[in-house]
């Protein structure tokens, strides 16, 4: 590659105080002080990219387009056709609560999965420094732009997972703002309908909040505020912003229950059967003629109470077995490991790969957890959101939400290893040697491509002479 001389460079450049008239080129140029509108228009660019290269196959019509969106694209297209929430399978099953209401009513009008995907980068970017600091929030922001699991389900899974997390990160960025300064009973009004917005799009969102809220007013007493008022307003406001919903369901099928009514099919069809697989096709109405039948003729209250018998009842009969098919969910969702039975492995060929990937990501988010075990906010999530599908079955768009988390406290644990790499460079050691010799110095041209300035606003020779004064004094110490 060559080799180039360090007071060369440093002369050529003209690093004075005076060349710094050049200062608005090098901070149009510097990605440090652009790294959010990169992070999101990065992400952005590539998640369309991907919509393109997958929209064949999602816009495939048979079986009347099910593969776009599945239930939640049949609930949009009957209230896009004037048919309200409602008939979330094929054929007419009547109004539904199977999904919770807010992304089937945006997807009857809008497609937005790949914006708030891109969106996501700018809580994970605030969140970040607000915990770790702004250079471990920029390169965990730049890290969710290139993030496989977000570019692959924002592209390709017409789901409510992309808003889901992008509500899910913005309540954990609110929450640091809220436990960190004082605040008005507004604010806990407005945290409070973000709240009850996310239990709209997904109630799992729902299982961290009240440990989130009641750390943030905690932290709020710290600050000689009383936590119960601003508990007790944001919870009001959550209510309200839920109950227009819970009224029409009562309206819909005379009983009262909360935001969905599916979860007991859920435990069913992650249970019941063969355990082959984590999902076992033939218990859900949208694979089983004879199940969809059940369900069109007793309609989707009782048929989702007849569900609840069959799940209790096997949960009674097998509870060692339904304890093992936890144990086994909750290692598939930290770890990607199910089965290398050949036949589970033809349906999953991306299995061993995706193992890998997940094994290595959660070891480094619980790396970046112990590091930081005083950082509750994102280990309450880790903790309390996947329960859920440990109860019924794991998909790997069910754990999305808390990826931004996973992302954030992996590049916590990932940034000492990468600078541990300054320490060995050959450009530290050039630095040391002109700093103390003003000698010129040979440095190849890969390890100039290191170079990271401190600001745009100070002359680079400058930030040079710090790195050099900085690592002399560690040597020293």
């Amino acid at each position: 590659m060559g080799a180039l001389v360090l007071e060369d460079v440093l002369n050529r450049a003209r690093l004075t105080d005076e060349s710094m008239v050049t200062r608005g080129v090098w901070k149009k140029l510097d990605w440090r002080r652009n790294k959010l509108k990169i992070a999101v228009l990065l992400a952005l660019a590539l998640r369309l990219i991907v919509c393109a290269c997958v929209v064949e196959d999602r816009t495939e019509p048979s079986r009347k387009h099910w593969n776009f969106g599945y239930e939640t694209g049949f609930v949009a297209a009957s209230v896009a056709n004037g048919n309200g929430f409602s008939n979330p399978l094929f054929g007419r099953t009547g109004p539904s609560a199977w999904l919770a209401p807010a992304y089937p009513l945006l997807l009857s009008g809008i497609f937005l999965n790949s914006l708030c995907g891109a969106l996501t980068c700018i809580p994970i970017y605030l969140s970040g420094k607000r915990i770790f600091g702004e250079l471990t929030g920029g390169y965990a922001a730049m890290a969710w732009a290139l993030f496989p699991y977000s570019v692959y389900l924002d592209a390709y899974w017409v789901w409510d997972t992309a808003l889901s997390t992008l509500v899910l990160t913005l309540l954990l960025w609110l929450t640091l703002e809220l436990a960190e300064r004082k605040r008005s009973l507004l604010d806990w009004a407005g945290y409070g309908a973000l709240c009850g917005l996310g239990a709209l799009i997904n109630p799992t969102i729902l299982a961290p909040l009240p440990f989130l809220s009641g750390w943030a007013a905690i932290r709020q007493k710290g600050l000689n505020r009383n936590a119960l008022p601003a508990l007790a307003t944001a919870g009001i406001a959550c209510v309200l912003t839920v109950s227009p919903w819970l009224v029409r369901n009562y309206n819909a099928f005379h009983e009262p229950f909360l935001i969905k009514n599916n979860f007991w099919l859920e435990v069913t069809v992650g249970n019941l059967g063969s355990h082959r697989h984590w999902w076992n096709d033939n218990q859900h109405p949208s694979r089983n003629i004879g199940e969809l039948q059940e369900m069109m003729r007793i309609g989707e209250s009782g048929y989702m109470a007849e569900k609840k018998h069959e799940a209790l009842q096997f949960v009674e009969s097998h509870t060692a077995t339904y304890l093992w098919m936890c144990v086994r969910r909750f290692v598939y969702t930290w770890f990607g490991f199910w089965s290398v039975r050949l036949d589970y492995l033809v349906d999953e060929p991306m299995d061993p790969v995706n193992m890998i990937f997940c094994s290595t990501l959660s070891v480094m988010a619980f790396w970046g957890l112990a590091r930081s075990w005083r950082q509750k906010s994102c280990a309450t999530i880790l903790v309390t959101l996947p329960v859920v599908h440990y109860l019924t079955h794991p998909f790997v768009s069910y754990r999305h939400p808390v990826d931004p988390e996973i992302v954030l406290l992996g590049t916590f644990a990932a940034w000492p290893m990468l600078a541990e790499q300054w320490k060995v460079s050959s450009l530290r050691a050039a630095l040391l040697r002109y700093r103390s010799t003003r000698e010129p110095v040979y440095v190849p041209i890969p390890a100039l491509a290191r170079i990271e300035l401190r600001t745009a606003d100070e002359p680079i020779a400058s930030g040079f002479k710090q790195i050099a004064e900085q690592d002399s004094s560690a040597e020293m110490r």
